[in-house]
């Protein structure tokens, strides 16, 4: 099992390959290579997605990624999004790359604010990989630059403000257009995948209340050894593991929104105590909960002292 320690994909070691980098806040990553003149861009061994989207565009070449198990090879003009809760190696690749990594809480609350349904479960443990137009791939690009005009601007106090919003105008623009043009796919649909999209319903539905594998596995009518051979199959773990990435996951966006505090999602996730709510907290990101909302939300953490 990867290690998931690490909240970020990047460290302060992290060697972008001469490639423009950037973070707001640790919750905004913007990174290309379209200035350079070698293709080359960033090789990153294997790591675990566990709170970002990830959106890349392809201008030129073909970059080199593995996720969940499955080569992914994206060229000229294609666009891929990699959802939280994924497994990813960068491999190396002979492409120009432009992309906007952003953390799940916030692409939530755009959603929010945009009345737009979180319902559907393909919003984590997957990727999507479509083939856009040039055009439509110049109209992300100039949406990007602008992003990256302003990344390059001294610090002030509204900077996260303006990334929001640009973020917000990237979101409408893919949910506008992402339909209108075809997807690559790389799933067959059969009675495992329909298994499997069951499965992640239901641990949509019960994770607050049921992190038993065996439960899971009897709603299904099937073993729970061959549940997880499904979740092995399209994540590369075991249920057990997939269930307890799931409910860190809605942990930390509840950490994030800030609308709880800790004890209240402790009750609400229905943990037997707060104190093993913390130790499954720090066993799956390295943090107690407290520690997490003082190094990733230093806002939150500073009202919560009050």
């Amino acid at each position: 099992m990867i290690p998931l320690q690490k909240d970020l994909m990047f460290d302060t070691n992290f060697d972008a390959n001469n490639c423009f980098f950037y973070i707001c806040n640790n919750d905004y990553i913007l990174i290309d290579n379209l200035d350079n003149k070698e293709l080359r861009f960033l090789y990153k061994e294997q790591f675990y997605n566990s709170s970002f989207y990830h959106a890349y565009i392809v201008d030129s070449g073909c970059l080199k990624l593995n996720i969940d198990g499955i080569e992914v090879n994206v060229r000229e003009n294609e666009y891929l999004n990699i959802r939280p809760c994924t497994t990813v190696t960068f491999l190396p690749s002979q492409a120009k790359v432009f992309a906007v990594i952003i953390r799940a809480h916030a692409v939530l609350n755009i959603y929010q604010k945009l009345n737009l349904s979180d319902v559907d479960r393909k919003w984590l443990f997957c990727f999507y990989h479509h083939r856009f137009s040039k055009e439509l791939k110049n109209e992300f690009l100039q949406i990007y630059k602008l992003m990256k005009q302003e990344a390059v601007e001294p610090y002030f106090k509204l900077k996260e403000l303006v990334f929001n919003e640009y973020t917000k105008i990237y979101i409408q623009n893919v949910i506008a257009n992402v339909d209108n043009y075809p997807e690559i796919e790389y799933y067959e649909n059969n009675n495992r995948r329909t298994i499997y999209l069951k499965f992640l319903n239901l641990l949509h539905e019960n994770y607050h209340k049921d992190r038993n594998v065996i439960s899971y596995a009897d709603k299904l009518h099937i073993s729970s050894k061959y549940l997880s051979n499904i979740t092995k199959f399209y994540t590369g773990s075991p249920a057990s593991v997939v269930i307890d990435n799931y409910v860190a996951f809605q942990i930390k966006v509840m950490l994030y929104d800030g609308e709880m505090n800790i004890k209240k999602i402790s009750e609400t996730l229905n943990f037997h105590s707060q104190s093993f709510f913390g130790r499954f907290f720090k066993r799956m990101t390295g943090l107690a909960p407290r520690e997490f909302i003082q190094n990733f939300n230093k806002r939150l953490y500073q009202t919560s002292k009050k």
